[in-house]
């Protein structure tokens, strides 16, 4: 969980002026990655389709873990 949290923004892009940059809202959600299956922090707007379950939320922060000490 601290490492979904660390980012604190949307990791999901926008288009501003036909330009796309970074949403950077804060983040009130997780959504999952369709190509990678890894979660990724979103901002309310962002907060829909494919969404992570508690469940698999938790065995996927877990595992960082795990891996990463």
């Amino acid at each position: 969980m601290a490492r979904i949290m660390e980012y604190g923004h949307c990791h999901e892009e926008v288009t501003r002026k036909g330009i796309f940059q970074p949403c950077d809202k804060t983040a009130v959600a997780v959504r999952i990655d369709e190509e990678d299956g890894g979660p990724y922090p979103v901002c309310a707007y962002h907060a829909r389709g494919a969404m992570v379950s508690l469940p698999d939320l938790l065995a996927a922060v877990f595992n960082f873990d795990e891996e990463s000490a």
